[in-house]
């Protein structure tokens, strides 16, 4: 059975592709008010040292697939 985001739940899993500190240390999706989110949170310390998580929501965007076009050759591209 695949999983389902409910309403005001979300799941958050360890950026494996980090390479900067502005990137986050944990992605995920989410569910707020019908529409899935993407969540990002922060490993952060506070002045004593204490740690803590630092968010943000954003809309989900969808993932963008390669264009379909075609090539129409011209008389310059046929050798003979």
């Amino acid at each position: 059975m695949a999983y389902e985001l409910r309403e005001g739940c979300g799941n958050s899993f360890i950026n494996s592709f980090k390479e900067k500190d502005t990137q986050p240390d944990f992605t995920g999706d989410g569910m707020y008010k019908g529409e899935v989110v993407r969540l990002a949170l922060w490993k952060k310390k506070t002045a004593k040292g204490e740690t803590f998580l630092g968010w943000a929501i954003s809309p989900k965007e969808e993932k963008k697939k390669p264009t379909d076009y075609v090539i129409t050759p011209t008389d310059e591209d046929i050798p003979f």
